[in-house]
């Protein structure tokens, strides 16, 4: 598992980004698209949760490519983020998450690290509309 975090404090904020090559890869999804998703491909769907996502593009099979990818997702962790929410809830930063992730990958996420009661607030992703982006 590989991971990379990024913190920055810029007017009282804080970010931090994670993935795993498995995730990034479209692995649970490219058996459906009948060939290995190219990072463009991937890129494209950014802002759209992961139903969004694989819909837009396995739109004929995305319902099986979607338990795939839960499947998958349910797996893999980042035990780094977890780290770096406890150290800024330490330091009194209010946590607010804005992911493109779907409420069920969400709550597969926070259940998984016991971080449900972590964050001020929670916004999760639409599969028709870039969320993070009006955020």
């Amino acid at each position: 598992m590989r991971c990379r975090l990024r913190l920055g404090t810029g007017a009282g904020s804080a970010v931090a980004s994670s993935y795993s090559p498995e995730l990034k890869s479209g692995q649970a999804v490219s058996p459906y698209a009948g060939h290995l998703l190219t990072e463009r491909e991937i890129v494209e769907t950014f802002g759209l949760n992961e139903i969004g996502m694989i819909k837009s593009i396995v739109p004929e099979n995305w319902e099986q490519a979607l338990h795939d990818f839960y499947s998958l997702y349910e797996k893999l962790h980042y035990e780094c983020i977890r780290d770096l929410i406890a150290a800024l809830r330490a330091k009194g930063f209010i946590l607010a998450l804005i992911t493109g992730k779907g409420e069920r990958s969400c709550r597969i996420t926070l259940n998984e690290f016991g971080m449900e009661h972590d964050f001020d607030e929670i916004l999760t992703g639409s599969e028709s509309e870039n969320v993070k982006a009006s955020h």
